[in-house]
């Protein structure tokens, strides 16, 4: 069979794809997406693709999320602050952070965007040591970074025990004002989402795993936790920690804000003050 024979012999889907106008994904917590797609003369494109990227004159996704570090921390702990961002918003504001935790290839030597006045990334030791040497640039870093090697939409691979003992390092860097911890993955959803559940619920005993998702969505992205073996790890890690196990409760909620404003823990109220004047 020639390749002109198979081409014209062969049944085509019928629709290209510059005949998407939207499509809808339901998730199995209840929640219902709609992404649709605009750009000049029919420009589309795929949003795996373009995951966490800002939008372009040529690529527009209505309501696409973009995850900049927010003014105000997802959670205060004692010692240690949580916030959350996509990939770009971690290159482009980590050295805003006393620590961050990359959970998405963020970081690395290769894909490190200079948006910052720092001149060199990477080891704080060599930083310093080197940063006399740059023209032009202050080059003083203080952030400290970890990286994870972390499957997109996959649990973490590491430990229970991980979590608290990580906390515990980070309180022990932690100068007498406290510290910022900045999470990130590709999208600012699922693999630093998970992380700063985890590390929510070590810092909060009042939380369950279904308090924390539920404050996390609230405060920072109704998207944040995406798959089921995300979902069953947080709901085991309460487990561990001693709570109940009650990750199902996420599922029936389609309104996480509302749902977040419900909550009589004493912890939460800060929080829910903060959204309350947010909305006004």
């Amino acid at each position: 069979m020639t390749t002109e024979t198979r081409e014209a012999d062969t049944p085509f889907f019928p629709f290209a794809l510059t005949d998407l106008k939207y499509w809808i994904i339901r998730r199995k917590d209840g929640m219902i997406v709609k992404y649709q797609v605009v750009g000049p003369e029919g420009a589309v494109g795929s949003p795996i693709s373009t995951y966490g990227a800002p939008p372009t004159a040529a690529l527009l996704l209505n309501k696409w999320c973009h995850h900049n570090p927010t003014a105000e921390p997802i959670f205060v702990g004692k010692k240690v602050d949580l916030y959350i961002a996509d990939s770009a918003g971690c290159r482009a504001y980590r050295d805003d952070f006393h620590f961050v935790l990359d959970c998405g290839d963020i970081l690395t030597t290769a894909v490190v965007t200079r948006t910052t006045p720092n001149l060199f990334a990477g080891d704080p030791i060599l930083c310093r040591a080197m940063g006399k040497y740059g023209v032009g640039k202050e080059n003083v870093v203080d952030t400290r970074f970890l990286q994870i090697a972390w499957d997109d939409r996959a649990a973490p691979p590491v430990t229970f025990e991980f979590w608290p003992a990580f906390l515990a390092q980070l309180e022990k860097a932690a100068q007498a004002e406290g510290a910022t911890l900045l999470t990130a993955c590709q999208g600012g959803h699922g693999r630093s989402g998970t992380a700063l559940v985890c590390l929510m619920m070590v810092m909060n005993p009042e939380y369950t795993p279904a308090d924390a998702i539920t404050h996390l969505r609230a405060m920072h992205c109704p998207r944040a936790i995406e798959s089921i073996m995300q979902h069953e790890y947080i709901g085991k890690f309460g487990e561990f920690l001693g709570r109940e196990n009650d990750i199902a409760r996420v599922k029936g909620v389609l309104d996480f804000r509302a749902e977040f404003m419900k909550m009589t823990h004493p912890s939460a109220k800060c929080y829910q003050e903060q959204l309350t004047q947010e909305t006004k």
